[in-house]
């Protein structure tokens, strides 16, 4: 098929292409190679010394080589063979190139004009001198070191067949690589910031794509040798601090600088930009250094701007004189900030057609701002302000501005007839408009307070009601995150994780009886771990959080139940501590065991006392020598489920 003129060879799991593959397509024009990663960027020879006996004019060659091999790197023997084509668009992309040998750029085609060496790996080297020679308009080198797709596996290659012929002729190349390879990268940034001094550029490159690289730097002093540059996108990096001053830039007309974290810039950074006619530098932080300049020093230079992008860069204000030497703008971007009032001057922007104010905090705009914007309306008859995304009302605090968009000549975009034709106002009448407003105003202020007033009250009862309701809760909730805080509290997930058999809960004057009977029929006889808050509580910490903790790190909690119990706001603590567990920690298990050291009556136990005496199981103690062994060895069972 020797008339082929287009030729798509892409995603064909290609492993090898042997010697004289493309010698008899004189006629091919358009080749594509790329995602063929078996052949690996070193088996290019093959095809370029073969394609000047062909008409090429577009060579793809993307992602040639594996997603997870090692960094590859383009030799003088692969690109001098096309020094003899017509070549006008070349492709490299996605290869992990790393290097290229010195002087090997210099065999590209003086036709090239566009060329793209997005998602590599590239380090510095002396390469980049050769950069001066290349004569292409247009050169893409974003997504640099993005190549390791973890869902982009790599392909299971077969063995070469014979005909493959690498650079056996650059072998002293690669092994000088690989020796200089780990000292490069130690020197990799201060290479970077000194190559600054002066940088290389193609003669004939009017077009630059630097996008998404992630390159964390600041850009100092640059000297651009002589070029005819348009266009620079380095939007998506991290260059963090415009320093400069950039000079030789006299023909950039669009400069995208855009989501840089930014948050610096010097008065002297844009001192190349006096033909710039688009700048976007939106999703910065330009909110840190733009209210600053009084007197308009950073853009000062930039006086052919048609579009300038500052949306999203976290502006609270701006000062009157920042804008002052932007007369021809046609579009201001100043979406997504944090405007609350505009002071800025723009009455001398005559050209002005599109001004965007949405997604601030503008309840309202300034009438020394609404007249700079009818002054410009004379001379824009299409003049539109974008408003949407403002907290502005159809309310009193915006009487001024609903006013001011029923009348003006201005075209705004915003929420506001919809709101005021829910309230069933006419918006194409300004008069009416205000006199509502004025009337709703003026009679309902007093109401406005009284009501107020009576919704303050109301709300600070109900807080306190439910403040109240759960008060136990919420002291059960507290004490239990401060104890997780620190250390005394730990997730359980067995019987075998309690600290403790049982929390014993009592009064201080029934401490005999716990010492001397309860301790020693329990813990000595029958091993139930017991915790005493006078012998096991930790020093030094509060006594809420001691008591929230040896209950959350016990299986059951013991309730002395005696008159004194009753008298004791702490015995309570514990008890209502204890219940907020059983209730919220342990699903509703019944955790706490009463045992009445003495006869009570039911009028004097607590609501909540009484309540879990009538619906849960309580113990007698016997005192006598027959009922104390019964009674003990019920209390051992209880505790040991």
């Amino acid at each position: 098929m020797p008339y082929i003129e287009r030729l798509d060879l892409s995603k064909c799991q290609i492993n090898t292409i042997s010697i004289g593959s493309f010698t008899i397509l004189v006629h091919l024009k358009y080749l594509d190679l790329s995602d063929n990663r078996c052949l690996k960027f070193r088996g290019l020879a093959n095809v370029t010394r073969e394609l000047p006996s062909t008409s090429i004019e577009i060579l793809r060659i993307n992602k040639m080589h594996q997603t997870f091999d090692l960094n590859t790197i383009m030799t003088k023997c692969q690109v001098e063979p096309l020094r003899c084509t017509n070549l006008t668009e070349m492709q490299l992309a996605g290869n992990r190139l790393q290097i290229i040998e010195s002087g090997a750029l210099q065999y590209l085609p003086k036709t090239l004009k566009k060329i793209s060496i997005a998602d590599n790996e590239f380090s510095f080297g002396e390469y980049i001198k050769d950069v001066s020679d290349v004569t292409v308009e247009e050169v893409n080198a974003s997504y640099m070191g993005l190549s390791h797709y973890l869902m982009d596996p790599d392909e299971i290659c077969e063995h070469r067949q014979p005909g493959y012929s690498p650079c056996n002729e650059s072998t002293d190349f690669y092994r000088e690589f690989k020796i200089k390879r780990n000292i490069e990268d130690l020197h990799r940034q201060n290479a970077f910031l000194s190559l600054f001094g002066f940088v290389p550029i193609p003669m004939k490159l009017r077009k630059f794509h630097f996008r998404e690289c992630k390159l964390r730097y600041y850009i100092p002093e640059m000297n651009f040798e002589n070029n005819i540059v348009e266009f620079i996108d380095i939007s998506f990096n991290a260059f963090y601090d415009w320093q400069g001053p950039i000079t030789n830039l006299r023909y950039l007309t669009f400069l995208d600088i855009s989501n840089n974290f930014c948050s610096k810039v010097s008065t002297e950074f844009f001192e190349y930009g006096t033909n710039l006619t688009t700048l976007l530098i939106q999703n910065n932080l330009l909110g840190f250094v733009l209210p600053k300049d009084i007197n308009g020093k950073i853009l000062a230079k930039v006086t052919k701007l048609k579009v300038l992008n500052l949306a999203d860069n976290r502006i609270p204000s701006l000062p009157k004189a920042i804008f002052n030497s932007q007369t021809e703008i046609r579009i201001l971007n100043l979406s997504g900030n944090m405007f609350e009032n505009l002071i800025f001057k723009i009455d001398h922007m005559t050209k002005l057609s599109y001004l965007d104010l949405s997604d601030n905090r503008l309840s309202t705009l300034a009438s020394s701002f609404t007249k700079q914007l009818d002054i410009l309306s004379k001379n824009v008859p299409n003049l539109t302000v974008n408003l949407l995304g403002n907290p502005i009302k159809c309310t009193c605090e915006s009487i001024q501005l609903i006013q001011w968009i029923a009348s003006t000549n201005v075209h705004v975009l915003d929420m506001i007839k919809q709101n005021c034709q829910s309230h069933q106002i006419n918006l194409n009448s300004s008069k009416l408009i205000y006199d509502i407003l004025k009337k709703k105003c003026s009679s309902y202020t007093t109401t406005i307070v009284t009501v107020v007033s009576w919704l303050v009250i109301f709300g600070i009862v109900i807080i306190a009601g439910i403040a109240y309701r759960y008060r136990w809760k919420l002291r059960y909730a507290y004490y239990i995150v401060k104890g997780k805080h620190h250390g005394q509290i730990k997730p359980f997930r067995t019987d075998d994780d309690f600290v403790f058999d049982a929390f014993i809960s009592y009064a201080d004057d029934d401490g005999p009886f716990v010492y001397t009977k309860f301790l020693k029929h329990l813990e000595e006889d029958r091993n139930i771990r017991c915790c005493i808050h006078k012998r096991d509580f930790l020093a030094g910490n509060d006594i809420a959080t001691n008591i929230t903790s040896a209950i959350h790190n016990s299986r059951k909690t013991v309730i002395i139940m005696s008159q004194h119990f009753l008298e004791s706001d702490w015995c309570l603590f514990e008890f209502n501590m204890a219940k907020m567990e059983s209730i919220y920690a342990r699903s509703k298990e019944n955790i706490i065991m009463l045992v009445f050291l003495e006869q009570m009556s039911s009028k004097d136990l607590p609501l909540n006392i009484l309540e879990l005496v009538q619906s849960k199981s309580y113990i007698e103690y016997p005192n006598d020598e027959y009922g104390d062994v019964v009674f003990w060895d019920k209390l051992k069972e209880a505790l040991s489920v």
